[in-house]
């Protein structure tokens, strides 16, 4: 199997059937990372979640190199990490001080990877492996939702 058959083939799998069976694959690695978040104990957005998914290929690549599937597999998984990728870079930024009740059931992060969830009436930070208190943040953002 050459690499331009393995990459058509990749294509082929995540914009037909699988997107057909699975629906909006952000929304599904989405999904995924939120079931993950409580095993793996660390935020997983969508994009970690595929290199998650490339790894687990890479493995069973390891064991068998010539399993074509397993590198099918992986050329789509980087193919839709890289899109929702881009697409969490194209989300625009979020002020935190200024969410709503709802957004705040969500876990945000910061450009510095400082997370930050709303537990009872205040924020508690975690930066530099520590959690940290507080009623609000001193910057603004740019912040992107975790979860």
């Amino acid at each position: 199997m050459t690499s331009s058959e393995i990459l058509d083939a990749a294509k082929a799998l995540i914009t037909g059937d699988r997107q057909d069976d699975y629906g909006d694959a952000r929304e599904n690695l989405t999904r995924i990372g939120k079931l993950w978040e409580p095993i793996v104990g660390a935020p997983m957005s969508p994009e970690k979640v595929a290199l998650c998914l490339v790894q687990l290929k890479v493995s069973r690549l390891v064991h068998s190199p010539g399993h074509w599937d397993s590198w099918v597999d992986g050329a789509g998984y980087f193919g839709l990490g890289g899109e929702a990728a881009a697409k969490s870079a194209q989300e625009p930024p979020v002020i935190v001080n200024e969410l709503t009740p709802a957004e705040k059931d969500y876990a945000w992060e910061d450009v510095n990877g400082s997370r930050y969830e709303w537990i009872g009436d205040r924020w508690h930070i975690r930066a530099r492996g520590r959690w940290f208190e507080g009623e609000s943040r001193a910057a603004d953002g740019p912040y992107r939702r975790l979860s």
